[in-house]
């Protein structure tokens, strides 16, 4: 797939497939990106605090806990990284990304071992191929002081 310019700067293919279909989508998230950006970014937040509540009760297992701890230090890693690397509007995918990240390594380390089918193996795969190709775009693209 061809690379297309979001807001000056290339952008790979990762996750502009939709985009190519849907421009009026593509448009959407360039001209709302901050605002999109912000309100996922809380949404992302409160979740972990609803996954760290759970793990903190008396009634958590300990497996629970491993899986949050994991979840949480590999979500928190990604939210840090992505900090002043392009605009608001390029880091959304990584973004949306980590959201489902934290249920998906949750599922993961909470169910290795103990009955994990292959659709949860493949989903972990391709979510850390996704996540893997975002992370290689957004390293070349200008950093962002500000707002963005």
């Amino acid at each position: 797939m061809p690379r297309r310019s979001c807001s000056g700067s290339p952008c790979s293919s990762r996750s502009y497939a939709l985009h190519q279909l849907v421009p009026a989508l593509a448009r959407f998230h360039e001209r709302h990106g901050a605002a999109l950006h912000g309100f996922f970014r809380a949404v992302c937040l409160v979740l972990l605090g609803v996954y760290l509540g759970a793990a903190l009760s008396d009634d958590a297992e300990p497996r629970a806990r491993m899986a949050t701890g994991v979840s949480f230090v590999i979500a928190s890693g990604l939210l840090f990284w992505q900090q002043s690397r392009a605009t608001k509007a390029q880091r959304l995918p990584l973004l949306l990304l980590t959201i489902v990240g934290v249920a998906a390594i949750y599922a993961f380390v909470g169910w290795v071992g103990e009955g994990l089918q292959y659709g949860g193996w493949v989903f972990t795969a391709g979510w850390l191929l996704a996540v893997g190709a975002e992370v290689s775009g957004l390293r070349g693209a200008p950093a962002v002081s500000h707002g963005g």
